[in-house]
């Protein structure tokens, strides 16, 4: 990580992916990495995505909803 590209994004409110009935609060930030990105702890994979062409398959709603537009409107 860059430390000095930290950026906040805005705090956003989804529910929660595979909790029914609950929600997630999250506060998102914008930052510049170097090197490879690797899965750990909670995170079981990471993949890339197109925020423009999404692929189809299941998303977070947090992800859907607000991750992947704000992506888009940066990219």
């Amino acid at each position: 990580m860059v430390r000095d590209s930290i950026r906040p994004l805005g705090a956003f409110d989804a529910p929660a992916a595979n909790e029914p009935g609950w929600r997630v609060q999250a506060s998102l930030y914008g930052i510049e990495v170097i090197g490879d990105i690797m899965p750990s702890r909670e995170i079981d994979e990471t993949i890339w995505i197109d925020p423009a062409a999404p692929p189809d398959i299941a998303l977070a709603p947090l992800t859907r909803d607000h991750v992947l537009p704000l992506a888009a409107a940066r990219a």
